[in-house]
């Protein structure tokens, strides 16, 4: 199949002018007086050779317009896997345009934020959650949006905890998300309140926030450093699952494990070698899945409220007002891996 690397390669072969064959192509033909049948033909040949126009070479020339630019770091969440589609959603279903950029190292940012400016773009969500997880980006971001006024940039799934306390963020940021440490100290007590006396945490430090509150409360906590070597969520989770099988007579251990993903996998790994869930086992996570509501065990986890994150971001692609920020509350859904009251075992 013949290939165009340019819309005037293209309107040559189709023999119109490369304005007429742009107007078509962008829907204009009929404001521009071109016939159906001219149009139809240039539709037909555009399919058929599959060419599409250079929608970035006609934004850095103005002639298009890209409304939003989607920044995504290379760790994406799996609950922002979801989000993302459905933001993406919201931004077709009101005609706009939008650029996926993938986050990296400060060197790379700042051409990204050239970009921006290269491409004419005003506005862009930022997936915010794994970017600020190290701590060591917030200086960064502050200096980088304090300079470049002209971009509006939302700060999605934006977790505030003790580093960030006391940020002052300029007015062309916004900013939705939750208080993390308050969504923690809720696992915690939640933990408690079931009944239970301690629980292991995977995947954190002894410095973990978990960790601070569960000793203010009485909470032991076996905490069990990151699993190395390993990226496939699945895998991380019966690496984990072995390691509670290895627990000598475990009953009524309760878990917290950071992620519907690993724990549905950590589950799966024990009851198929004979341990009870939440008997032996009870886990709770953090995520809120929809896959988790329909596990052979329906997970209790810590439900990330996106839809009300993903309205307050419509808000902002589409240009209508909104607040310079929207804390959500995140709620925990309970589910069977950890009842509001520990089970019994006979």
């Amino acid at each position: 199949m013949r290939k165009f690397s340019n819309m005037a390669e293209f309107a040559a072969h189709v023999g119109l002018s490369r304005c007429t064959v742009s107007f078509i192509l962008n829907d204009k033909w009929r404001i521009h007086n071109i016939s159906p049948k001219t149009a139809k033909r240039v539709l037909d040949l555009a399919e058929k050779y599959q060419f599409t126009p250079n929608y970035l070479g006609l934004a850095i020339n103005g002639k298009v317009k890209i409304d939003v630019a989607i920044l995504l770091p290379k760790n994406v969440y799996d609950h922002h896997r979801e989000a993302f589609f459905r933001l993406i959603d919201i931004i077709d279903a009101n005609g706009l345009k939008y650029l996926i950029m993938q986050l990296g190292d400060d060197k790379n940012n700042r051409l990204l934020i050239e970009r921006l400016y290269n491409f004419r773009i005003d506005k862009a969500v930022v997936f915010a959650a794994p970017i600020f997880a190290g701590h060591d980006s917030y200086d960064w971001w502050l200096q980088t949006t304090r300079k470049n006024p002209e971009i509006r940039f939302l700060l999605y799934d934006y977790r505030i905890n003790c580093k960030q306390k006391g940020l002052v963020w300029p007015e062309n940021v916004h900013i939705t998300g939750f208080d993390a440490l308050l969504a923690y100290q809720d696992i915690v007590e939640y933990i408690a309140a079931a009944g239970y006396t301690s629980f292991h945490l995977f995947n954190a430090s002894k410095s973990h926030p978990a960790v601070q509150h569960s000793r203010k409360i009485g909470l032991k906590v076996h905490a069990h450093g990151k699993i190395v070597g390993e990226t496939n969520l699945f895998k991380i989770g019966e690496r984990i699952g072995a390691q509670l099988a290895k627990l000598p007579n475990p009953r009524q251990v309760a878990v917290f494990i950071g992620d519907d993903t690993v724990t549905i996998s950590t589950v799966k790994y024990l009851l198929e070698r004979g341990f009870r869930v939440p008997e032996d086992f009870a886990f709770i996570s953090w995520d809120g899945l929809a896959i988790s509501e329909y596990f052979l065990r329906t997970v209790t986890t810590l439900e990330i409220p996106h839809t009300k994150m993903l309205s307050y971001a419509k808000n902002f692609v589409t240009g209508n007002d909104c607040e310079q920020s929207l804390i959500v509350t995140p709620i925990i859904r309970v589910g069977e891996t950890m009842p509001q009251k520990k089970c019994v075992s006979p």
